[in-house]
């Protein structure tokens, strides 16, 4: 017993210099490793956005091998009893699509995920609403009769989708709108600023209809136009604010670029400081123009 007590004396608790110097080291590792599982939570969630575009285009493809290499389109403002538009025509080739047919009332986990960017700064701002899209097609390629075979300009020079925030100023941008863009025509006025908005547009850009900025080839190169107005941003916006959003070019969710599906499957990362030529040539897809390397 005298043995046993004397052992248990001997020892001697954590002394308060020696418990801090503890707290401070665990400190020290929780700082360190959280920026780098900040790091990989990130990374991990722009990966989703890129799977979710790469889907879209893959559905894409597999549309047009099941249609005669036809691609889906956006209705015409001329004929607005046809019905279409791409993101609904190629709904039902997503695989996503398949898990929604087995599980009816998971749309939103199933369907409505594919269309929203997980990162999207515009749901920060107002609750994300069924139809709301953060990608958009390309309304030059993606017009009736056209196939995978219309680009003229090769495939892999020619954007198909892009990413684009779903809320951008008075626009909002449905993956099932079907109509063109009905603007308030006050074109030719300086006086009101940017022009009036339909809240609700179809997912599309360089669209002429909506009053979008595209590209008109002028001497064999690809010129940033808007038929009514001076095009303020000449290829897209990188990460803006949401205030400062412009619905008639594309909007990227990161500094670094902005997001492309390519009509040949690929996706690639458009840098901010590419050209107004280059941009607007991959998104003609029969201009003719020579791209540089972007």
């Amino acid at each position: 017993m005298d043995f046993i007590s004397a052992s248990r004396l001997d020892r001697r608790a954590f002394s308060l210099l020696e418990l801090l110097i503890v707290i401070v080291i665990l400190a020290l590792l929780i700082a360190l490793l959280l920026p780098a599982v900040q790091k990989v939570r990130s990374f991990a969630v722009r990966l989703e956005g890129i799977n979710n575009l790469r889907q879209i285009s893959l559905a894409t493809h597999s549309f047009a091998t099941s249609n005669g290499d036809r691609l889906p389109f956006f209705m015409r403002r001329s004929d607005p009893t046809t019905r279409s538009n791409p993101m609904t025509m190629v709904l039902r080739h997503i695989n996503a699509y398949q898990s929604y047919q087995n599980d009816p009332n998971q749309w939103d986990k199933y369907v409505r995920a594919i269309f929203q960017h997980p990162t999207d700064p515009s749901f920060a701002e107002a609750t994300q609403k069924y139809g709301d899209a953060s990608f958009v097609a390309n309304a030059l390629v993606f017009r009736e009769g056209m196939t995978l075979a219309s680009c003229a300009d090769g495939n892999s020079n020619t954007i198909a989708w892009t990413e684009h925030y779903a809320r951008c100023a008075a626009a909002g941008f449905r993956s099932y709108e079907s109509k063109p863009c009905y603007m308030l025509y006050i074109r030719q006025s300086p006086f009101f600023g940017k022009p009036f908005f339909d809240p609700l547009r179809r997912h599309s850009f360089a669209d002429v209809e909506c009053g979008d900025v595209y590209p008109r080839v002028i001497n064999g190169a690809a010129e940033p136009v808007r038929d009514y107005w001076p095009a303020s941003v000449r290829t897209f916006q990188a990460a803006p604010r949401v205030k400062d959003c412009e619905p008639t070019v594309p909007n990227s969710f990161y500094p670094s670029g902005l997001s492309a599906a390519f009509m040949d499957g690929s996706i690639r990362t458009i840098n901010p400081s590419v050209s107004e030529r280059v941009f607007w040539g991959i998104i003609t897809p029969n201009g003719g123009e020579v791209i540089s390397d972007w």
